[in-house]
């Protein structure tokens, strides 16, 4: 029984493992994908659902779909911002397995190509630069996180409140009634504006 592997067999178990774990994460974002695709379909539902509730008269029902319309947005944001850092780190990891290739390819050549002192020397020097570059990577994670932070805590400035939601809803609603802008008299009037809503959505349906 072989106890020890040689460094071929070595080199090929890692490049196994590095195929496996970026296919991992290729499903990984697949999966976020497809649930902000299914979170953006729901979201959509309560936003007509709310256009629909508002046109009969029904604030209750549809000031809930709005609560809805808004958490599905700030779920969405959230996968989104998730999404994004993980594809970009994983980007990043791939292009240093692209500098390590290239460096051990250098490392051969130079091995194999006679050069004076001086020459080995100065590629030396770099290589010894580069590679000390490679050791900042805590400080770029650290970075990382703390500027999605940041930005999470923005979320819910970007995400509009449901009284805004409530505002442009019934934007929609008055284009699609044909409704003229209330005076101030008449927006004080709650009464008479669910009277009037409720009048105009007969008419669309009895010209329907």
């Amino acid at each position: 029984m072989k106890i020890f592997k040689s460094k071929k067999e070595i080199e090929r178990q890692l490049e196994r493992n590095r195929i496996t774990a970026f296919r991992r994460a290729e499903t990984a974002v697949d999966s976020i994908r497809s649930r902000i695709s299914k979170l953006k379909k729901e979201r959509d539902e309560s936003w007509a659902a709310a256009r629909e509730y508002s046109k009969i008269g029904q604030p209750g029902p549809a000031r809930r779909s709005l609560d809805s319309f808004r958490a599905a947005e700030l779920l969405i944001a959230q996968l989104e911002m998730r999404r994004w850092t993980f594809e970009k780190n994983t980007t990043l990891l791939e292009m240093a397995k692209i500098d390590n290739d290239l460096t051990q390819s250098l490392g051969a050549i130079n091995s194999a190509v006679q050069i004076n002192p001086e020459t080995v020397s100065e590629v030396l020097a770099e290589t010894d630069s580069k590679l000390s570059e490679t050791s900042s990577t805590k400080n770029i994670w650290e970075r990382a996180y703390n500027k999605h932070m940041e930005g999470l805590d923005e979320t819910n400035e970007i995400i509009p409140t449901v009284e805004q939601l409530e505002a442009q809803l019934s934007a929609e609603i008055a284009i699609d009634l044909g409704a003229r802008v209330p005076n101030p008299a008449e927006t004080n009037n709650p009464q008479k504006n669910s009277e009037d809503l409720r009048q105009r959505a007969r008419t669309i349906l009895e010209d329907k």
